[in-house]
């Protein structure tokens, strides 16, 4: 389907269902992948983009979104017999804006630590999966921490090259907390999984919270801390040291220095502008006990506020009619609720997860939005139910769409403010017992239910802002940026390969008001797709441009 095809039929798609979009606040979209499960992964080469490239059926990877709104996943939990525990050492990159995948590394399986904080192209921090630690750090770099092992580990995109660079690369070991908030290079969480609530603090910090014991089938951690990258030392900050502590909730919305959440895995968390987190459910005790609280660690005081939610296990939430913010109104507990990421305006978008219950488990496909400045959640897709999901035609949306309910979905926001899931596991009663999926989707909101400057399909300019223009298009040898600013501000502009590297990046402050240019010579970029995203007065706009010869 070609782009201005797509476009005429979500503008008819718009006008004749206005009801339909309202009630549900949107319309799902399966954009790559497959509507069958556990299928295997293919590509046509190492390194490259193809249409045909795809993993396959994935489970709870470890996952990173870069700077550029870009999907990567290592060490998916695949299968292609159910409840298979094949963990691999593939790195994946899915690009959004040209929806394709490509393969970016295959490493051996085992672990090859090499020289500890050395890059080298020999070095494999092995199989991972089942939700280990990972962040991108304010220079772009990737870390993963453990599943297992108690071993930290970065990944430079820009050499394609992993390092070891703490812990023990070859052997389990548990916490070692010392005194707290004393840091130390003998400090360690220890082995750990299922441990995705992470955060990046404005000094580059590396934070993470909890998670399951990696020696025991379930005890979990309430513990707190934080990794200094600079003096390559941990330190616990808050917590508990050892398992299964109850926490302490205090009164709803009152800091206190004794308060805590319960042991447990946490998967879905955010950072609002002030540096504060926040934690959103999750499971303990063989995941008997499932909560829909909502954290928030003031790093400032180091303490814990309860602010929204209930202190009780396996509540069954208020589900409000969709669209709109309420006092009222919350998620069903869950676990495995890791689709999960932030938009510009300070919103978090949760999709899916699980309970569990005598049958087996029960999976969700809900869609919410929690605005951390009202503190209030917001409805906008689904209900507590499950379903086995329809994908309609891919690239097509359509009112009928939802993706079937999951559990260990990853969720991410490209640089449009557009929603995306991929992957996750299907259990019994969903009609898709024990399956992994590939599949990609994503939501275009209902402008009447949702608005921060987001992009409203898959198009050519994915632009919020409709006083920039390029031209040519295609070009040859200069690209023209032309621009209207209303008063004087600063403009940036960044241009992206195919393969979404950064190759240029101007900043022009205190442009004077009016339409404006900007020329970029371009003669001696290779022929193929470039982007250029466009930043001003708020907005954000990217671009897709060709280069000929």
């Amino acid at each position: 389907m070609s782009i201005k095809t797509y476009l005429l039929f979500l503008c008819i798609s718009f006008l004749l269902f206005p009801v339909v979009l309202l009630s549900q606040g949107g319309t799902w979209v399966w954009v790559n992948g497959d509507s069958t499960v556990n299928v295997p992964s293919y590509y046509t080469g190492i390194g490259t983009y193809d249409p045909l490239n795809k993993p396959g059926g994935c489970y709870e990877p470890a996952s990173w979104i870069d700077k550029t709104g870009c999907l990567w996943i290592y060490g998916c939990v695949s299968t292609h017999l159910p409840f298979s525990t094949y963990q691999d050492s593939v790195l994946w990159q899915y690009n959004p804006y040209i929806n394709q995948w490509r393969l970016v590394g295959d490493w051996p399986p085992y672990h090859i630590c090499g020289t500890q904080q050395e890059y080298d192209s020999t070095n494999s921090p092995g199989e991972r999966g089942y939700a280990a630690a990972t962040w991108v750090d304010t220079s772009g770099i990737f870390w993963v921490y453990s599943n297992s092992r108690p071993d930290l580990w970065n990944y430079d995109p820009a050499t394609n090259m992993w390092t070891w660079f703490d812990g023990l690369c070859t052997a389990f070991s548990g916490p070692v907390y010392g005194t707290q908030g004393v840091p130390s290079p003998a400090n360690t969480p220890g082995g750990r999984g299922e441990c995705t609530a992470n955060w990046v603090d404005e000094d580059n910090n590396l934070w993470l919270f909890g998670g399951l014991y990696s020696a025991a089938q379930f005890d979990e951690y309430n513990d707190l801390w934080r990794y200094n990258i600079s003096t390559n030392e941990w330190t616990w900050m808050k917590g508990f040291n050892g398992i299964n502590s109850p926490g302490h909730y205090g009164t709803l919305n009152v800091e206190d220095s004794l308060n805590m959440p319960p042991a447990h895995m946490a998967w879905s968390k955010s950072k609002d502008a002030a540096g504060n987190f926040y934690i959103f459910g999750g499971a303990t005790q063989l995941l008997d006990s499932t909560y829909n609280d909502v954290w928030r660690y003031n790093k400032a005081s180091n303490n814990f506020t309860w602010i929204n939610g209930s202190n009780l296990e396996n509540n069954p939430g208020i589900y409000p009619p969709p669209c709109m913010f309420t006092s009222n109104g919350y998620p069903h507990a869950r676990f495995e609720n890791k689709g999960c990421a932030t938009d510009t305006c300070g919103n978090v978008w949760m999709f899916g997860g699980g309970i569990n219950n005598p049958n087996g488990f029960t999976c969700y496909n809900d869609l919410w939005i929690y605005s951390m400045a009202l503190n209030q959640y917001k409805l906008i897709w689904g209900g507590a139910v499950q379903s086995a999901g329809h994908y309609g035609i891919k690239g097509v949306p359509d009112p009928a769409n939802e993706p079937p309910s999951r559990l260990g979905a990853v969720a991410w926001m490209d640089t449009l403010n557009r929603f995306f899931i991929f992957s996750g596991f299907s259990r019994p009663g969903s009609g898709l017992n024990n399956s992994r999926h590939n599949d990609v989707w994503m939501f275009i909101p209902d402008t009447a239910c949702y608005s921060c400057g987001v992009a409203t399909g898959a198009n050519e300019h994915y632009s919020f802002n409709s006083s920039v223009s390029i031209s040519p298009v295609p070009f040859t040898e200069t690209v023209t940026i032309t621009y209207l600013l209303k008063k004087p501000g600063t403009v940036q502009v960044e241009l992206y390969n195919a393969m979404q590297q950064a190759i240029r990046h101007i900043v022009l402050p205190a442009q004077p008001s009016g339409r404006q240019q900007i020329e970029l010579p371009a003669a001696n970029f290779p022929a193929g797709v470039y982007f250029i995203k466009v930043q001003l007065e708020g907005s954000l706009s990217m671009h897709k441009i060709i280069k000929i010869k």
